[in-house]
């Protein structure tokens, strides 16, 4: 969390079920920008300027996102028509759905005096950690097959799933603010990524090793042309999944890019969501 980050806003917040919610996170864009909530402090023309360039870099990212979660959902549905009963489709359906939605709402928001920050965190919070739920219990599958359906794997898998989970308490938890510099922003706590190193760490491990045992089964059975065979079974793409997730969860825990780290949680997201349409069953 932001050392800047006090308790005294919490004294007289509003709060939601319980959870304070930060003045600066309940202002909708145009006052922020415009600085009119404070009237007794105007802002200058820099600062009204760099407040318009973080909402710019915010909708232009939401656009991009937007444009290939779509790519997603388009190949999730021809896929699906081809195998409407497969519980894998339709995770990869609902995840790249999840994204459309997040990001239709992000680009909305700045034209609506009632969508606030926090409506954005909360909604994308929420789809994020859904989706990578999904995209674990697709991973799962896909590992609970390769070992001819031994059923401690599911049994182990989902238990190692559902920790994920308290990334949502935390993160709504946690005050959201508008700033001049990264627009829309939470301050969560400094456990937050090590929390989600140790709850997403045990699962890759489990993941990792029963592809790496999969993998030295085929290539001993087929030789040089194991690669070819795993590639057509999705074990090829479950690597690359759990692989991109190791990734993330480094540059997260090590902060790369300051108070935008967490833009690596959606950066996971969006790779997972992409790997559906490349699976294979």
């Amino acid at each position: 969390m932001d050392p800047s980050m006090n308790d005294e806003w919490q004294r007289n917040a509003t709060r939601w079920l319980g959870v304070p919610l930060h003045p600066l996170g309940e202002l909708g864009r145009y006052t922020f920008v415009s600085g009119s909530y404070d009237r007794e402090h105007p802002l200058d023309r820099q600062t009204i300027q760099a407040r318009l360039r973080s909402f710019q870099f915010q909708i232009a990212l939401a656009a991009v996102l937007l444009a290939c979660f779509t790519r997603n959902l388009l190949c999730a549905l021809r896929v699906f028509r081809l195998r409407p009963h497969n519980p894998t489709v339709w995770c990869c359906i609902f995840g790249s759905f999840l994204g459309v939605a997040t990001n239709l709402l992000a680009l909305a928001s700045p034209f609506s005096e009632h969508v606030h920050c926090r409506h954005n965190v909360w909604f994308i919070t929420i789809a994020i950690n859904l989706s990578i739920a999904f995209s674990s219990a697709i991973v799962l599958r896909k590992a609970y097959l390769a070992l001819c359906k031994q059923y401690w794997v599911a049994l182990l898998g989902s238990v190692l799933i559902v920790p994920q989970f308290g990334f949502i308490y935390i993160l709504v938890h946690s005050p959201v603010t508008l700033t001049t510099r990264e627009a829309c922003l939470v301050h969560y706590p400094y456990y937050l990524p090590w929390y989600w190193l140790a709850v997403t760490t045990p699962i890759n491990v489990f993941f990792s090793a029963i592809f790496t045992h999969v993998a030295y089964r085929q290539y001993r059975a087929l030789g040089t042309a194991a690669w070819k065979e795993l590639a057509r079974d999705g074990i090829q793409t479950m690597s690359q999944i759990v692989l991109c997730n190791i990734v993330c969860e480094v540059l997260i825990v090590s902060r790369v890019g300051g108070g935008l780290a967490e833009l690596f949680f959606i950066i996971d997201w969006w790779v997972a969501r992409m790997a559906c349409g490349m699976l294979g069953d």
